[in-house]
């Protein structure tokens, strides 16, 4: 037996195809938007995980408006911080399983395609090197990937106690004013 939120996202996702099919653009993007907002979590969310969607996705938004030179900085911490990794990659386990279980692929995977379009955005921004040397590739890399378990981890806070999160979202702390 069906659930009625997986119908719903079928009959969806039809009438986007057809609707596609016959040219209606306007109506077309809008179908678009209500089948991403009908399967960004499931039909049983709680508050607390609309909650904590809503921050991983203004945790996202501060990335794309962050410039290259502090994407560096924040590889840099990430790359540097040798004893927390293996705590961190504990926790991204769990985070990883937490996911699975509470049916939340298709929202982290949105998450990270939109921490993906951030960090382009940085890369073209004026005044970022047209080529970075390969220092900076790995710190900005770095950053991604420290970017990319931070907005999985917040989106599923709720399931975690601070330590793990913290783990997780501790590159993305401010430094002290010297």
């Amino acid at each position: 037996m069906k659930k009625a939120g997986v119908r719903v996202k079928a009959r969806t996702l039809a009438s986007q195809c057809s609707v596609f099919l016959s040219g209606d653009v306007e109506r077309c993007r809008d179908l678009y938007a209500a089948r991403h907002t009908l399967t960004l979590m499931p039909d049983d969310r709680s508050e607390s995980a609309e909650r904590s969607l809503a921050c991983a996705v203004r945790f996202v938004g501060t990335l794309a408006e962050m410039p290259y030179a502090e994407w560096i900085e924040i590889g840099h911490r990430a790359a540097t911080h040798g004893p927390e990794r293996d705590a961190c990659a504990a926790s991204a386990l769990l985070v990883d399983a937490v996911i699975a279980d509470q049916r939340l692929g298709f929202a982290a995977w949105l998450l990270s395609d939109t921490i993906d379009t951030a960090a382009f955005l940085a890369l073209h921004e004026p005044g970022a090197p047209s080529r970075p040397p390969p220092r900076d590739r790995r710190r900005f890399a770095a950053a991604r990937s420290a970017a990319e378990r931070a907005a999985r981890a917040i989106l599923v806070a709720e399931h975690l106690d601070t330590g793990e999160i913290a783990a997780l979202t501790t590159d993305f702390e401010r430094a002290p004013a010297a």
